[in-house]
């Protein structure tokens, strides 16, 4: 694939809609970010990816977070993904490596690990649902919580490649869904393919976009493409925001900040951006800030 894209596609004749996500670059960026190990990176990118797929099957810039948490070596990570093909996130902790060994979310993320899922709906308001991790892959959790929360017969693949110092170099993913009277054993096919192997059977024959599927859906009919979005990753932080946060704070433990250490910073979690704010900007926000702005 030549470029970090979503493309969404349909399989007229069975009514199941196809996402295809590349995500190799941006998840090799989100995760030299994060300075990840390659186990944490690994599962990093595979967050990403997934967070697109899931965010791809809404519209224009509805948002979905994906979070991994437990009580394991790397606690746990977030990811926030819009239909647009923009994503951003971070991880608790990125230091976490196991050499030789598969990956396994049950030893990374916890054995009482779970997945969080928050979708932001057409009219606005959220739904959010968690299940246990009961399943070492990222990908099969997620079938999972499309079958027990969300009630929507899904397969999906991820395929995440990381080298020895921790850079990804294949971040990609493929989701099917059954559009309502859809064809149940048409998506099972599908869900056999991708079961076995076949997204990483795909990716080794270098084909891309919506050749990429072509043997996955194999017999099922001609695939329409429907769109093909850029992917980005994107950060909302700015310096306004980080000051809108600090006034948060309060007027008395901004003074102390001030009195304490002649500043404040603030460190973006998403892009690692830092803003410092020194003792004369603090004290011109304390002046600005109303009895309404103590009370929030």
């Amino acid at each position: 694939m030549s470029r970090d894209h979503l493309l969404r596609a349909l399989l007229p004749e069975h009514d199941l809609r196809v996402l295809v996500c590349d995500a190799t670059g941006v998840a090799q960026h989100a995760a030299h970010l994060q300075e990840c190990k390659p186990t944490a990176a690994e599962i990093f990118g595979q967050a990403i990816v997934g967070v697109l797929l899931a965010a791809g099957l809404g519209k224009e810039r509805q948002r979905v977070t994906l979070q991994l948490a437990g009580a394991g070596p790397m606690k746990g990570l977030f990811t926030d993904g819009s239909a647009d093909g923009s994503v951003r996130g971070y991880v608790r902790e990125g230091n976490v490596d196991f050499p030789g060994r598969g990956l396994d979310l049950d030893a990374v993320v916890g054995p009482d690990g779970y997945l969080s899922v928050l979708r932001e709906l057409p009219n606005g308001e959220y739904y959010r649902a968690a299940v246990e991790l009961e399943d070492p892959r990222l990908d099969r959790n997620l079938e999972h919580y499309y079958a027990v929360s969300e009630q929507v017969p899904t397969t999906l693949s991820i395929d995440v490649q990381v080298d020895e110092a921790g850079t990804i170099t294949r971040a990609v993913g493929v989701v099917v869904q059954r559009l309502p009277g859809g064809d149940t054993e048409a998506l099972e096919l599908v869900r056999k393919r991708l079961h076995a192997g076949g997204l990483a059977q795909a990716l080794d024959g270098e084909t891309g976009g919506a050749k990429l599927v072509l043997p996955l859906v194999e017999g099922l009919g001609e695939i329409e493409v429907l769109e093909d979005l850029p992917v980005r990753y994107v950060c909302t932080c700015s310096r306004e925001r980080a000051l809108r946060g600090v006034a948060g704070a309060g007027r008395e433990e901004i003074l102390d900040m001030v009195a304490r250490d002649r500043g404040a910073e603030v460190h973006c979690e998403f892009c690692k951006t830092r803003y410092h704010f020194d003792a004369r900007e603090l004290l011109a926000l304390v002046d600005e800030l109303t009895p309404e702005d103590e009370q929030k």
